[in-house]
């Protein structure tokens, strides 16, 4: 292997390339200059897993020279575009049949890189609830726990209970959550860890070629702290790039 001195992008023998082979650890150690920690499961891993730090560009480009240079997958599953697909035949996205948007949904949320991840030519798949979703969760919880969640029909908008400290003799009062407060409310990313895994499996199981999952390091750490992947049997190498 060589290294393009200007770009820092790695150079491998051609029968690396697009690997229709399970994952290689020794693919994964000639890539791995940053010293990412990796862990594997199985005798057969077809999921790439990126644990990432969000706005970190070093890292992203780190996960194209993997995927330029040594496997192509079948296709990228990627928390950031929630439920925005991208088609490389066309070369458009589109929003995902059966999945409800608000209108904040409706704004796609533009990745790092973008143009050189369109130009892998393969699917790009958000594997994220959308807001709208977070929301009718959000009312199920109110339901479900009224002591803690309320659901505001004028504004749409969910509210959770919020306590003073101890010994201040007030009340607690509901308080509105906010599109991110929402998002990352305990209750809801547990349904969005469970989305993302029902969309790995998914994939993982009608794709010939290894897939990659690009989440969030918190996404990446619950997933494969609970074994979530490892009740499915479904064989993994999970790079994290947090911990660096």
């Amino acid at each position: 292997m060589s290294v393009n001195e200007r770009t820092g992008s790695f150079s491998v023998e051609s029968q690396a390339l697009h690997s229709d082979l399970p994952l290689s650890p020794e693919f994964l150690e000639e890539w791995n200059d940053y010293g990412y920690k990796i862990e594997f499961y199985g005798r057969d891993p077809r999921v790439l897993l990126f644990g990432q730090s969000h706005y970190r560009p070093g890292h992203v480009r780190s996960q194209l020279d993997f995927m330029h240079y040594f496997v192509k997958p079948e296709c990228v599953l990627y928390e950031d575009v929630r439920a925005w697909t991208f088609d490389p035949r066309f070369g458009i996205w589109y929003p995902q049949p059966g999945r409800k948007f608000s209108e904040i949904d409706q704004i796609r949320t533009h990745l790092d890189f973008e143009e050189e991840f369109m130009s892998l030519g393969i699917e790009i798949i958000g594997c994220d609830l959308t807001n709208a979703e977070c929301v009718e969760i959000g009312k199920k919880l109110c339901q479900v726990f009224p002591e803690e969640y309320d659901y505001d029909e004028t504004m749409n908008q969910i509210r959770k209970m919020t306590r003073p400290s101890y010994g201040t003799g007030f009340e607690g009062s509901y308080l509105p959550l906010n599109e991110h407060q929402l998002a990352t409310d305990g209750f809801i990313e547990r349904f969005r860890d469970g989305h993302m895994v029902k969309m790995i499996a998914r994939y993982q199981k009608k794709s010939r070629r290894p897939i990659v999952v690009i989440l969030g390091a918190d996404h990446t750490r619950r997933i494969i702290q609970n074994g979530a992947l490892r009740r499915r049997r479904i064989g993994y190498a999970y790079v994290d790039q947090y911990h660096v």
